[in-house]
């Protein structure tokens, strides 16, 4: 999987999804429901090789986020000092996230209330899983607490792969 970096409590590696955000053009946009979320963006090949628009499915997914910092921002992202800034790959994996650890500890709390002292792990949350992954777009930086990412597809326009996760997720 690459790389890794460790600071402090922080440790983070490149994470490898067979393809690379394309650096000329940006358009990423998340697609979610209860049943799941996806990302569309246009990739490219590491030797640069324009692949089209992926589909990246964040498989058991719990939590996303998308939006600032854009790449200018990105070295006042919480992250950057606790080694984002050493890796310089597009796509990590952070372990021990303090996001993940704290929607955790929020999933145990609803549970404990909810189940009290026969706490039934048949309804345990998903987070308890969870990876924190990191995705650095031109404009955007896309973050999720899921077991894994996976391409599920490239398609040759930006409107044939949001159809492909649209069919997805009206099953």
């Amino acid at each position: 999987m690459g790389a890794q970096c460790q600071r402090g409590l922080q440790v983070m590696r490149r994470y490898e999804i067979g393809c690379l955000p394309s650096p000329s053009v940006d358009a990423a946009t998340l697609l979610q429901n209860e049943e799941g979320a996806f990302l569309i963006f246009f990739a490219i090949e590491p030797t640069g090789k324009a692949l089209g628009v992926a589909v990246l499915k964040c498989a058991g997914c719990s939590a996303t986020r998308l939006g600032y910092p854009n790449d200018e921002g990105l070295r006042e992202h919480q992250l950057w000092a606790k080694g984002l800034a050493e890796l310089d790959y597009p796509i990590v994996e952070l372990a021990e996230s303090s996001w993940a650890e704290q929607v955790r500890d929020e999933a145990t709390r609803t549970r404990r209330r909810i189940w009290g002292a026969q706490e039934n792990t048949a309804f345990a949350h998903p987070v308890r899983t969870s990876r924190h992954f990191l995705i650095s777009f031109n404009e955007h930086t896309f973050e999720c607490l899921a077991s894994d990412l996976e391409v599920i597809g490239f398609h040759p326009t930006f409107e044939q792969a949001f159809d492909s996760v649209r069919s997805i997720l009206v099953q």
